[in-house]
């Protein structure tokens, strides 16, 4: 059976640079992404860029023999793995969160955040 791998924060910082996931961030925190989608392991998003441009992600999260790895494309300049990638990657974490502390019974712990993906 297909285990479903949960991502944390620190597997997403773990794989961008300190600059890339730190504006990624502030992406997610000023509500910049506008849509995230699940089908499986793959994940994706749509994020209103600087000038005001919308960008779409294809994110691949898989587990592997050093953990998670994550593989995001985007529609921006930057092409793979960008700012816009952890903005959704972020955003999705805080949507999980939200639902597990809706849910009767389900909780997340604040320390450790994730999303499971099947």
């Amino acid at each position: 059976m297909h285990q479903p791998l949960l991502l944390t924060v620190e597997d997403i910082r773990r794989q961008f640079d300190a600059g890339t996931f730190s504006r990624g961030e502030d992406y997610a925190r000023r509500d910049k992404v506008l849509d995230i989608g699940l089908d499986g392991d793959t994940m994706t998003g749509a994020v209103t860029g600087s000038g005001g441009k919308v960008y779409l992600q294809v994110i691949e999260i898989s587990s592997g023999r050093r953990g998670i790895r994550i593989d995001g494309s985007c529609t921006c300049p930057v092409m793979e793995n960008c700012k816009h990638v952890v903005a959704v990657l972020l955003a999705s974490l805080g949507q999980a969160e939200a639902a597990s502390e809706s849910a009767p019974g389900a909780a997340v712990p604040p320390e450790a955040p994730g999303l499971p993906f099947a």
